[in-house]
């Protein structure tokens, strides 16, 4: 299905109500591993992340863990304007930086996606200790959709009560098989040691490599039965749409947004794309404004 004009009446409620609540509508906890707060994560890695609660909100609260795109951070593409369009309307948030990522601990070249995944149960794991939330459900962007939707099939529905995916990259499975993608090249068979220079400073890794090649990404989130949400650019030339249509496919219960004039970032209208998945959380949580 293509956006419509239910979308833009709720993005227009969602804003209006949200410009009128006072700027102390929420608590807000920071993590960080350079102050000794970080978050546990894969291999004993320390994770810097945000956590965003509704004022006033004591118990029960439902709760989106959001996983950001490869190179990305927390603040980075939609996690934060996520926030922004929940946490007015009684959802809090946990926005956090992936190993090597951000202010988190670890080393780009020894990053992977299945390691990604563990920072990313270790994260539900923390918050499903603090007696204050409840229903958990996670978010992703690009390779961070991968890893959402991958952590979400391994903990299972009875755990994870929602899932929402702008630009799922499963495409990156298909990039390493073939050693080559937008901004690497590699003999497949036999990534360097050294990893491969990104051109940016940083190096991926050979594991990255080897490990996407076998990533079982459709056959794990398929196990997740809970309803999903999936968000697909049509300009998106980094993720093309069939693979959405794909995950919309493997994901029992899932809807499927196409917004033709988006690319793989949703510049376009960025508030807009966000809100198809705020509203999905909104409706699931029973939290969705009037008129919206």
């Amino acid at each position: 299905m293509a956006v419509n004009i239910t979308t833009n009446v709720f993005l227009a409620v969602c804003l209006a109500a949200t410009a009128a609540l006072s700027a102390n509508a929420a608590r807000v906890e920071k993590f960080n591993p350079k102050n000794g707060t970080g978050i546990e994560g894969s291999d004993g890695k320390k994770l810097a992340a945000v956590l965003t609660i509704p004022d006033g909100a004591t118990a029960d609260i439902p709760i989106v863990i959001f996983c950001h795109g490869f190179r990305s951070h927390k603040g980075g593409a939609v996690g934060p304007e996520l926030t922004n369009q929940l946490v007015p309307y009684g959802v809090a948030t946990m926005c956090f930086d992936f190993n090597a990522h951000g202010d988190s601990e670890g080393e780009f070249i020894d990053m992977t996606v299945p390691n990604e995944i563990e920072d990313a149960v270790k994260v539900y794991e923390y918050i499903r200790s603090r007696p204050e939330f409840g229903k958990i459900a996670f978010a992703g962007h690009s390779q961070g959709g991968v890893v959402a939707a991958m952590a979400a099939g391994q903990l299972g529905d009875e755990k994870i009560s929602g899932l929402a995916l702008w630009a799922a990259a499963a495409v990156l499975k298909d990039d390493a098989i073939r050693g080559h993608c937008m901004i690497y090249h590699c003999d497949p068979a036999n990534p360097p040691v050294e990893g491969i220079d990104l051109g940016d400073g940083r190096r991926l890794g050979r594991e990255f490599v080897l490990t996407a090649q076998k990533l079982p990404i459709y056959e794990t989130a398929a196990k997740y039965k809970g309803g999903a949400c999936v968000i697909n650019g049509g300009s998106d030339v980094i993720v093309p749409v069939r693979y959405g249509r794909r995950f919309h496919g493997v994901l029992l219960g899932s809807c499927f947004h196409l917004i033709p004039e988006e690319d793989h970032n949703f510049g376009h209208n960025h508030k807009a794309s966000v809100a198809i998945g705020a509203k999905y959380f909104l409706q699931l949580f029973g939290k969705l404004p009037a008129g919206a």
